[in-house]
């Protein structure tokens, strides 16, 4: 038999699995793999194929999104059919695509064969082999796992710092709260002077943040960066003292 191999659509951890199984059915006579081992994808390929003299086909990829390997198996899928020298062609992919392949396979009146981790029963083989997926393994020595360690009380850290930074009850971090609260207050005074009864308007405020304060989060501190919201807390908070004439509000700041 003659065992052509989709590797851009099966795993390389079960090709020496497929191998054997064929065996088992007849003589192996040529095997080979086809996808673009120029890149990454195929690196554990390249063992594979020294493992089991397996031929790898070189396909390079000319679309995103377009499979070569799949046309370039198929043409000597043709070519293997037309010579006459094979009893069996097998056909290891996971991609459905190839079923057709199998129909037109049998019309040449030799044995096909397919071997899968996706499908089950396919009846359009005259043989059909299933093989089950493993699980991934992935091994770590213990300089990496120390990295690992490092890393991860380093992500701890960050956000228990995180933590205490923005999430805190507010009442647990009322200093802080206060003093850049204070320090927009004391901006305020410094560039505006308040009328007769001692009020600002409150658009001064909104001013003053945006020029002076351009990064402050007042969310951070436990206020609406929307100016109404943000004086209905203020005066709920009693920091300061609201008064509204029609559309314009006016505030006076408390001790």
């Amino acid at each position: 038999m003659a065992v052509l191999i989709d590797a851009e659509n099966f795993s390389h951890t079960l090709v020496s699995e497929a191998i054997s199984r064929l065996d088992e059915l007849g003589y192996v006579r040529k095997i080979l793999a086809y996808g673009d081992y120029s890149t990454d994808n195929l690196k554990a390929y390249k063992q594979i194929c020294f493992k089991h003299n397996i031929t790898p086909m070189q396909v390079f990829t000319q679309t995103i999104g377009k499979n070569s390997a799949d046309i370039a198996l198929v043409i000597d899928a043709m070519d293997i059919l037309k010579s006459g020298d094979y009893d069996a062609l097998a056909i290891v992919s996971n991609d459905s695509d190839f079923i057709r392949l199998s129909s037109r396979i049998k019309d040449s009146r030799i044995k096909s064969i397919g071997v899968s981790s996706r499908f089950r029963n396919t009846a359009v083989f005259d043989h059909f082999i299933y093989l089950e997926p493993k699980a991934k393994q992935i091994a770590v020595d213990a300089e990496i796992l120390d990295e690992a360690v490092q890393l991860k009380q380093g992500f701890v850290k960050k956000f228990l710092g995180l933590y205490s930074k923005f999430l805190i009850p507010k009442q647990l971090q009322p200093k802080r709260e206060q003093d850049e609260l204070d320090k927009v207050f004391k901006k305020i005074c410094e560039l505006y002077k308040p009328d007769a009864d001692g009020y600002y308007n409150c658009g001064l405020f909104g001013n003053v943040l945006k020029q002076e304060f351009k990064d402050l989060d007042l969310k951070q501190i436990g206020y609406s960066n929307k100016l109404k919201e943000l004086f209905s807390k203020l005066c709920d908070d009693g920091r300061v003292e609201l008064v509204s004439y029609g559309t314009t509000m006016k505030f006076k700041i408390k001790a």
